[in-house]
Formats: structure tokens, sequence, C-alpha cells
């Protein structure tokens, strides 16, 4: 069955299933410095720099989230996010879990599949 979305900042419906998504104007317009340039990417997606915006609070917080899930949980992650959350949250709930990770950002769905690409339990699209 194919279900058709209007989201803010979308000009047109969209198909949720493996069709291209237009990225939000919001996105293009304010984030793309940081979320939509692949050098900013490359520069940007290391744990320091995370840990730095959260006042080292990072693993903190990635303590607190593994915490609610036990290992074969069923993960949506409904964004793709910098430094290692994404790779230690599919090693916490291992092979017999499930983690699905959707963004709207191509360059963001490459970066995160390159870092989840040795757990099979895990996915991402856009």
């Amino acid at each position: 069955m194919e279900t058709l979305l209007r989201a803010p900042g979308i000009r047109q419906l969209h198909r949720v299933d493996d069709a291209p998504v237009e990225v939000p104007a919001y996105l293009r317009d304010v984030y793309s410095w940081a979320y939509l340039n692949p050098v900013s990417v490359k520069l940007l997606d290391r744990q320091w720099v995370v840990n730095a915006i959260l006042w080292g609070q990072a693993r903190l917080l990635q303590r607190t989230l593994f915490e609610e899930l036990e290992p074969g949980s069923r993960v949506l992650q409904m964004a793709c996010v910098y430094g290692d959350v994404s790779p230690r949250l599919a090693r916490r709930i291992g092979p017999a879990g499930r983690l699905d990770v959707i963004d709207v950002a191509p360059v963001q769905v490459e970066n995160c599949s390159r870092k989840l690409a040795k757990f099979p339990q895990a996915s991402v699209r856009q």
C-alpha cells in the first residue's frame, strides 16, 4: 500500500517507500552547512564534536538511552546523528534486534550507512 505524506517545507506529496524525497526547505536554508555539505559531514561526525555540543554529556545521554533498551529490541531512529551512538545502539540491541534509521538527507543516509555496514540488524534509508 502506498502512503502519501505532506510535510512542512515540502512542495509536493511523496511516497513512504524507496522513492526520492525532497529535502525540506528549512533544512536547506538553515542547516545545509552542518548537515547537507559532504565536507562538513566529514568534519563534524566525530564523537568529541557531539560531546562538545552536548556540554560533555554525550556518554551520560547514551547510557540513559541504552538502559531503556534490551538486547533484541526493535528501534526506529528518526534521524541520522553524528558520533558513535548509532553503531553503539546496534551493538546494544544485538543481532536479535532491529535498528531502522531514516533521514531525509541523502548525504546523512550515506554516512550512517557506512557506520552501520557491519551490523546486519541495522538498515538506513531516506
